[in-house]
């Protein structure tokens, strides 16, 4: 019986071994990280684990004291002065470590964390990278060294820096590490700057080292998204979730798990933390949902719902293409054209998102269009679709974006506002990196109040057709009935259509909804009178309004203004610490986060008349927020204008932002400073926190032609017409003092004013200052206004319905006005 029992053992031993090695074959991986129960837990959590399912453990976590000393989380010492003394608090500690790959086992990797945030660890591995590196004899090495001769089972190292991201120690930290014959990996979720020089510089110097990045998907980094190009260091991602009690239940793991591998065909998972569901079902299900989500099982099933449906006429020139994807498949090979039978000339690529944008199609055209599906076990090649293009030409009359002037019912915070509805981002990636959407807090839709978003036009246009694209994820926010209004005072609405029972399979799914309408409205209304689950949250991606080109007539975009995504952009000084910056609005925008301080590679001549305008919003108010030029890369304050933030820094004279949107700056440079090849600067200083943004956006720098008074073609006409009626200009309720002034000028407004701006120009025309004017303040101020010449200036005080100029006279000294 000994020995038929040893058989059964060895057989189900090799059995294992063959899932196990299954499992490797298809690259697909689950990992858990597991503190205390390892070892205080020993003889049941190291079976648990062991029938699992997970493939990986990572076992934590180690603290590096600042003596060197290696801690195991806090609770017990591991290495000493280069000699093991883990065994003094759990002598059986190696031994369970090995056991966890020992056969019968689903895990085939051990890693070990390394610190945690508060530990201290990565500012001591920075402390002695200063003082003594990590070379063979150093504290760090020794011990390690140590440790490894104790615990031959540990696999790789597992760092976790959430505070310190100092490169060049934690590069060199690791490669020593990797020469002690460890792999490494990474577990971030913030400062992808950071985690992609640690990979580069280390694989660089041992290929393929670091080879697994866990991405926190969790608490803070609840907003990371595996597919997207920020956290691509070349390495695979492995998104992680939290579970247990009140965190992600094993039925959302698989779902998002499912998603990501969908999206874009994610090999490896992991969950946060075994501690609290330790001693349950939910570790095999945990892990059983990963792998669920992420095994292939067979070649992927046949693409469906085609959108725009398949033999449909009249679509829009302007169409995108969606679909819903079949099931287990990774990416799509596109193919589009006007031919039947669509042959390999057709073939627009491989992609993990379910739409594509074919651009503006000819009227009165039948196209062809098919989606083969693909994943690692082969390819299934789809139906063929067709559809027909109408015979005028369909235009978004949303686009470009600013187009309209929108408000909404509610919106949870500014990063999901409702102007995020019409900013033309509505596939998931590279272009939409924050998965920009409307999220309406206002509570569960109804009839009677509905989850409403409308934009004002800036001229009356027929709408026949809009496109709603679901958003990134909680399919419960969607849509389900909904109507669209148009007016042509914002007061009363006419209803034009409604549609009630819709849904949508995929994220980012944009779909079509056309109706009849021959009447130009300038307001148009989407009222969402119900939600898929009856929830508090509604949300939508992105809303289009189509209909016949030539009946709108929109802003022509900023043709000149600076566009990121051909510029490059670099770390400025020494002060770019998180350097996280993002190019947003079709390369319109520069978002910087945090601490990030950026310079342009390329260069501007700044004249005595050059000038910069541009739009400015910021979220939280950090320490400085500015912009400006230097011809080197020395921190130089005297080339910065601060907008905005707590610091006394930097050229001050438009310091004034408040609110959270957009605002408009026109500053003239050359008034201050002068220079050829100078670099843009940006500037987001945030020391003392997180969650600071500033966006700089459709940034213009021209020379001051563009800048002058288009009133008069002779200023000093302007000035003796002033003279001789001033109450023309000039009315009982306003007041500009002193006049003459010197260095400051005040200027008071009437109660209920609707003014908007205040400018400054010399008698030449040349635009020298110019400040917004707030409608609920009636006190305007300018300061610093003695770098202006002495002599005569004209005030432009401008509102929707008017134009006010006055004339004003300054003085080189306050004595000398008297005499002006």
């Amino acid at each position: 019986m000994k020995t038929h029992k040893r058989i059964f053992q060895y057989l189900l031993s090799l059995l294992l071994l063959v899932i196990v090695s299954t499992t490797q074959l298809i690259g697909q991986e689950s990992a858990i990280y597991a503190g205390g129960p390892i070892y205080n837990n020993r003889n049941s959590s190291i079976s648990e684990l062991r029938n699992s399912g997970f493939t990986t453990v990572i076992v934590w976590t180690i603290h590096i004291e600042s003596n060197g000393d290696l801690g195991f989380n806090g609770e017990f010492p591991l290495v000493q002065n280069g000699v093991y003394v883990g065994n003094q608090s759990y002598p059986n500690f190696p031994a369970d470590i090995a056991l966890l790959k020992t056969a019968p086992t689903s895990i085939n990797r051990v890693e070990f964390g390394l610190a945690a945030a508060g530990s201290g660890t990565f500012e001591a591995v920075q402390n002695f990278h200063n003082s003594e590196g990590f070379g063979p004899g150093t504290t760090l090495y020794k011990n390690f060294e140590a440790l490894k001769a104790a615990i031959p089972g540990i696999d790789a190292f597992n760092n976790d820096d959430e505070v310190t991201y100092h490169a060049p120690s934690a590069v060199a930290f690791t490669k020593m590490l990797a020469g002690l014959g460890y792999k490494n990996a990474i577990v971030p979720y913030r400062n992808s700057t950071f985690w992609s020089t640690l990979v580069s510089e280390v694989n660089a110097a041992y290929p393929g080292n670091i080879d697994r990045n866990y991405l926190q998907c969790y608490a803070g980094g609840s907003g990371n998204n595996p597919c997207s190009s920020t956290w691509d260091f070349g390495i695979p991602v492995f998104p992680g979730l939290w579970g247990g009690s009140g965190q992600s239940s094993v039925s959302t793991v698989e779902s998002r798990m499912n998603s990501w591998q969908n999206n874009c065909g994610i090999t490896g998972g992991f969950m946060w933390i075994y501690d609290d569901f330790d001693s349950s079902p939910s570790v095999a299900a945990y892990a059983g949902a990963i792998n669920n989500a992420l095994s292939p099982g067979s070649v992927p099933g046949v693409a469906n719902s085609p959108n725009p449906s398949n033999g449909t006429s009249n679509i829009s020139t302007n169409t995108s293409l969606g679909w819903s994807a079949g099931a287990g498949a990774n990416s799509h090979n596109v193919y589009f054209g006007t031919s039947s039978s669509l042959g390999s000339g057709d073939f627009k690529g491989n992609q993990s998102n379910t739409s594509y944008t074919p651009g503006t199609l000819n009227t009165a055209t039948t196209y062809y269009w098919r989606i083969d599906e693909v994943n690692s076990l082969g390819t299934t090649t789809g139906a063929i679709w067709s559809f027909t293009t109408g015979t005028s030409t369909t235009v978004d009359h949303t686009d470009p974006v600013g187009t309209g002037i929108i408000t909404a019912r509610a919106q949870i915070n500014t990063a999901e506002s409702a102007d995020k509805a019409f900013d033309n981002l509505f596939i998931n990636g590279t272009q939409n990196i924050n998965w920009s959407k409307w999220l309406d807090n206002g509570g569960v839709p109804s009839t009677s109040n509905p989850s409403w978003i409308q934009i004002q036009l800036p001229a009356a246009v027929v709408v026949n057709k809009i496109t709603l694209t679901s958003a990134n994820d909680v399919p419960d926010r969607d849509p389900n009935n909904f109507d669209i209004q148009g007016s042509n005072n914002g007061t009363n609405w006419t209803t034009l259509n409604s549609w009630s029972g819709q849904t949508w399979t995929n994220r980012f799914e944009r779909k079509e909804f056309s109706f009849t309408n021959t009447t130009a409205y300038t307001y148009y209304r989407i009222n969402i009178t119900k939600n898929k689950a009856n929830i508090s949250m509604t949300q939508v991606c992105e809303i289009e309004l189509l209909g016949p080109a030539g009946t709108s007539n929109p802003p022509t975009g900023c043709a000149d203004c600076i566009d990121f995504n051909t510029i490059t952009l670099v770390s400025y000084s020494n002060q770019d610490a998180d350097g996280t910056s993002f190019v947003e609005d079709n390369g319109d925008t520069a978002r910087l986060v945090n601490n990030t301080w950026k310079r342009s590679t390329n260069t501007y001549s700044i004249t005595s008349n050059t000038v910069i305008e541009f739009q400015f919003k910021s979220t939280i108010e950090g320490e400085i927020h500015g912009i400006g030029f230097d011809e080197d890369n020395s921190l130089s304050s005297n080339r910065i204008f601060k907008v905005h933030g707590t610091q006394n820094w930097g050229i001050q004279d438009y310091d004034n932002y408040t609110g959270s949107e957009f605002k408009t700056y026109t500053i003239p440079i050359g008034n201050f400073y002068t220079g050829n090849a100078m670099s843009l600067i940006l500037v987001n200083d945030n020391d003392g926190g997180s969650g600071n943004n500033s966006s700089f956006k459709n940034i213009r720098v021209y020379e001051n032609s563009s800048a002058r008074i288009a009133v008069s073609s002779s200023a000093k006409t302007i000035i003796n017409e002033l003279d001789d009626e001033p109450a023309k200009n000039l009315n009982n309720n306003l007041n500009v003092y002193p006049n003459p002034f010197t260095d400051q000028l005040k200027l008071k407004l009437p109660k209920n004013h609707d003014f908007t701006s205040v400018k400054i120009y010399s008698i030449s025309g040349q635009l020298l200052a110019e400040k917004s004017i707030d409608s609920k303040k009636n006190i305007s101020e300018f300061t610093a206004l003695e770098k202006l010449e002495k002599g005569l200036f004209i005030m432009k005080l401008e509102s929707d319905k008017e134009t006010i100029l006055y004339k004003l006279t300054r003085c080189a000294f306050r004595k000398s006005c008297a005499n002006c």
